[in-house]
């Protein structure tokens, strides 16, 4: 990204924030919604009951954690 911002290339990012990337913009998902809107729709497709199950591959990235 540093690469393309030295080439005059105005770039963004969406949903992965690199520091240092010369990057113009940063867009990113509300995590909090997105996991509250998850849970709502998993609730509304097994009306209310039955069992889940939520994998997250890392729990110490950033957006995994607050979605679970």
């Amino acid at each position: 990204m540093q690469k393309y911002s030295e080439m005059g290339i105005r770039t963004i990012t969406v949903d992965i924030y690199l520091v240092f990337s010369g990057r113009i913009a940063f867009i990113g998902t509300d995590a909090y919604k997105a996991g509250l809107n998850m849970g709502n729709l998993m609730i509304k497709l097994l009306g209310g009951q039955g069992s889940i199950v939520l994998s997250v591959l890392n729990l110490d990235q950033e957006n995994q954690g607050s979605r679970v």
